[in-house]
């Protein structure tokens, strides 16, 4: 039963232990301290008769009272712990990790129905990725009454594009500076497409603070009329994975390949390393960051093979127990072979969540980027530079009894290039069902 609860925690991604964000005396700062130490060496006596004389007092404050649901915990005194844990999600209702806790307790007590709901108000919040994954496995535990190392997911949908081919909305253009009309095929291409969907996660703890997670994900969108636009994306993650205290790092090994349309294998196969570190500031606020190196290969070994660099860093913070806001930046450079290809790039992306209930949430994200291609587009007798705005929203609705999320979402781009060829506005409409298993 414990490897369950640990698939929860271990990459709970900052839904972890948080360090004392509030002023404190430097004398109850050592005991807290002091107890956290005793804690993490498997002393829960010692750290309780540190930390019970500062909750007599009335002078405690949250991290004493996580401390002690702890080490109540660590001596198999559920319902003290209980009692900490319930006074501390008062106090904290957003504080995830809280009702992680709070649900391993109740599951513990015989109370696996209480235990499901407060993993459902944690779904619900749209955790990170990983920590959906597991808790995915901790409900899957709990309903089959035991550990659950697979997870999967199917899912279909159907999705209309405006502009499949990112095709500019112009007759005429200047190439060599000569003028050309733009047939058909060249200008936006508007069609419909269904979407298939299918993944599958793996997870193994060699230990409390360490575990191998894996997942493979295929992704194809196919399209009715503009069959070369047919998009197949086959990838492929495994590493390890830690986290200790407020900290959490993975390095997973990432392999991807891309397809479009039927005439070729592949149009290009990726292989990297992606190392990401969170860190959970407070019981609000959560900061990430990634660092992802890839070898990236064209078809037909193409001139243009290289590699890709992306750093990612991010804060999310937590208003209520039912919505964050986000904010993201990257910053990126891709070496290719043809020099029109490599390029430099840089962006920034909010975000806003709202659970308005159990079932029904909404999530709506705004992104600016900018990208300085290297080299000389001869065509054009100049260098190209992109500026792209995205605007996307989705509303999703957990369909509780099928384990499934039917999702509406829409997004709407506007690519703004200093050479009219590449200029595009682009708007998809999406609808599609999932289910996990």
């Amino acid at each position: 039963m414990n490897a369950a609860f640990r698939l929860v925690r271990l990459f709970a991604s900052g839904l972890l232990v948080w360090s004392s964000a509030q002023a404190v005396s430097a004398s109850k700062s050592d005991i807290l301290s002091t107890a956290r130490e005793a804690l993490q060496n498997g002393q829960p006596v010692q750290a309780q008769s540190l930390l019970l004389p500062v909750h007599r007092s009335g002078n405690h404050d949250n991290q004493t009272l996580f401390l002690l649901a702890l080490s109540a915990k660590q001596l198999g005194d559920w319902a003290a712990s209980e009692r900490y844990l319930t006074e501390l999600l008062q106090r904290e209702p957003a504080a995830s990790r809280v009702k992680l806790e709070l649900a391993e307790i109740h599951y513990r007590s015989g109370r696996p129905e209480k235990a499901r709901q407060l993993l459902l108000d944690v779904k619900a919040s749209n955790p990170p990725a990983r920590v959906g994954e597991n808790i995915e496995a901790f409900l899957a535990f709990i309903e089959s009454g035991g550990a659950k190392a697979w997870s999967a997911y199917a899912g279909v949908g159907l999705l209309y594009d405006s502009n499949a081919n990112q095709g500019p909305d112009i007759d005429n253009i200047l190439i060599y500076d000569l003028p050309f009309t733009l047939d058909r095929d060249a200008k936006g291409n508007h069609d419909w497409a269904h979407l298939y969907k299918l993944g599958a996660g793996y997870t193994h703890a060699l230990r409390d603070d360490l575990a191998v997670q894996a997942g493979l994900h295929l992704n194809y969108t196919d399209y009715r009329r503009l069959n070369g636009f047919d998009t197949l994306n086959l990838s492929l993650s495994v590493g390890l994975g830690w986290s200790k205290d407020a900290w959490s790092f993975s390095l997973p090994y990432i392999f991807n390949v891309i397809r479009f349309g039927h005439s070729q294998r592949y149009y290009s196969i990726g292989q990297g390393l992606a190392p990401q570190i969170a860190y959970q500031v407070s019981p609000r606020l959560l900061l990430q960051g990634s660092l992802a190196w890839q070898d990236r290969r064209y078809k037909d070994n193409s001139p243009r093979n290289g590699d890709v660099v992306t750093f990612s860093p991010s804060l999310r913070y937590a208003l209520d127990a039912s919505s964050h806001v986000s904010v993201g930046g990257y910053a990126g450079r891709e070496k290719a072979g043809l020099e029109t290809y490599g390029n430099r790039s840089r962006g920034v992306e909010f975000g806003y969540f709202k659970a308005f209930d159990k079932h029904l949430n909404l999530h709506v994200s705004p992104a600016f980027s900018h990208t300085d291609y290297s080299g000389f587009e001869a065509a054009w007798q100049k260098g190209r530079v992109d500026r792209r705005t995205d605007l996307s929203a989705s509303l999703n609705y957990l369909i509780a009894p099928w384990n499934s999320n039917l999702t509406l979402s829409f997004t709407a781009s506007d690519n703004r290039s200093n050479i009219g060829m590449y200029r595009y506005k682009r708007q998809q409409t999406m609808v599609s069902l999932a289910r996990h298993f």
